[in-house]
């Protein structure tokens, strides 16, 4: 599996990360190589809003940080959940909905 270089990064990629990723998501779509993208995938809209661009990566996993963002929404591949660090009044303050961590575990499969 491949990960996605991204960063909370807006707009077009640039050079030389765009024809990096354009590979990737051809390659990926082709069945080629296997994509995990951490947090948000490459050409997502972080906030759901909007549909991804042409050239978005699709992976076939995803590892939310802290909490699923908004775009992960109506993922289908395997999603998984990374980060039991939120304390209890943040979790509530914001609404989040996150679920119970087994053990000591760092990772959740949603």
């Amino acid at each position: 599996m491949l990960q996605q270089p991204g960063f909370s990064f807006s707009g077009a990629p640039r050079p030389p990360f765009d024809k990096l990723l354009a590979g990737v998501a051809s390659a990926a779509k082709q069945d080629k190589c296997r994509v995990l993208s951490v947090d948000v995938p490459s050409g997502w809209p972080v906030d759901g809003d909007g549909k991804p661009s042409d050239d978005a990566v699709e992976p076939q996993a995803l590892i939310s940080l802290t909490a699923p963002k908004a775009c992960a929404k109506g993922f289908r591949g395997t999603h998984y959940l990374g980060g039991r660090f939120v304390p209890p009044a943040i979790a509530e303050e914001f609404s989040l909905n996150l679920p119970t961590y087994p053990g000591v575990a760092q990772i959740c499969k949603l």
